[in-house]
């Protein structure tokens, strides 16, 4: 019996350790800080319960992997297990979209899903190939399905997961310089080549091109993002151009119309159900008279896209982007 028990007591210990691994809580999701990516089809709740009404900014027609441009850029405010609080940025940063604020409020706080989060690249990246192409990228870029978006085109790029994440640290961004007096065009749906992969691209406007023998590389930079495409000599022509590529277009605003009972500025809006401060007005809000103990009103988001070029959004499938939100009925004026 004495021989038995050192094997007696090495077998109490691994039960002892299997019951204590199994009684252990599963680890905590990680907290998040900085600015996060998210899809424009994700429902955005105004409560953290992330069960309650939502809104959605966008409907996105062809699947998240084939729609890397479509999401909006949010600074995260807290995080609560696999919901995240956020608010719109101040700046679209690196991505093509954000959210506009509604000009009658000072702040916005809203929840979303962890796996409303698009992959982001959370610090620079860089490849160059053979063929001379090459393409770099900075941190807050949105990669999906092995792909970024150049504008309204997809460009395959095999990024290493050591570079990819869900949030990254807001950084200066520079301006991209406009072409000068002389340009080169890369024509419409143009077969070009990132080393080893071909992929149509273009319309394109740049400043220069190289010619390689038969090839031409051809530079294309965005926002956050460069790279230079091998393309066939005689899809590229010089001093050609396509009009206004740096537009700017102007977010869209709402009006409510006058009633004579107003929510005053500074007032701490939350949803219809809930008590988590969404919002707070930065000036008189018109509103209905109150027949009850609350008095609401309805605010749209909207995309802006200051960006001319950016991904197309089709209007007619967008999804219901109304926010409704409410104050205590006695603080109507």
């Amino acid at each position: 019996m004495g021989a038995r028990d050192p094997w007696h007591r090495v077998g109490m210990r691994l039960s002892i350790a299997i019951v204590t691994a199994l009684a252990a809580p599963a680890a905590a999701e990680p907290k998040l800080a900085g600015t996060v990516l998210v899809w424009v089809d994700a429902p955005l709740y105004p409560d953290a319960a992330a069960t309650g009404p939502s809104i959605h900014i966008g409907q996105l027609e062809h699947g998240r992997d084939a729609d890397a441009g479509h999401v909006v850029p949010m600074h995260v405010l807290g995080t609560q297990g696999d919901v995240v609080e956020v608010e719109p940025t101040a700046d679209i940063e690196c991505a093509w979209w954000r959210i506009a604020r509604p000009p009658a409020l000072a702040s916005l706080h809203l929840f979303v899903k962890r796996a409303d989060l698009a992959p982001v690249i959370v610090k620079p990246f860089a490849a160059s190939f053979k063929n001379g192409s090459r393409i770099a990228l900075q941190p807050g870029v949105a990669v999906a399905g092995g792909k970024v978006a150049f504008h309204e085109h997809l460009v395959p790029v095999a990024v290493p997961e050591a570079y990819l994440g869900v949030a990254y640290a807001p950084h200066a961004i520079s301006p991209i310089a406009k072409p000068g007096k002389h340009t080169m065009l890369l024509d419409e749906k143009t077969d070009v080549a990132l080393g080893d992969a071909t992929f149509a691209f273009g319309p394109w406007v740049a400043a220069t091109a190289e010619r390689r023998g038969e090839r031409v590389l051809f530079p294309v930079a965005a926002r956050c993002m460069t790279a230079v495409v091998s393309a066939p000599k005689d899809r590229v022509h010089a001093d050609v151009t396509l009009g206004n590529l740096y537009g700017v277009n102007e977010p869209a605003t709402t009006h409510a119309k006058a009633t004579g009972h107003v929510l005053p500025a500074g007032t701490a809006l939350t949803s219809e159900a809930g008590d988590h401060v969404v919002a707070t007005t930065s000036a008189d809000v018109d509103v209905a008279k109150p027949t009850g103990a609350r008095a609401c009103a309805d605010f749209v988001l909207v995309e802006d896209e200051p960006i001319a070029e950016a991904p197309h959004m089709n209007e007619a499938s967008r999804p219901d982007r109304t926010l409704r939100l409410c104050a205590p009925a006695a603080a109507v004026r």
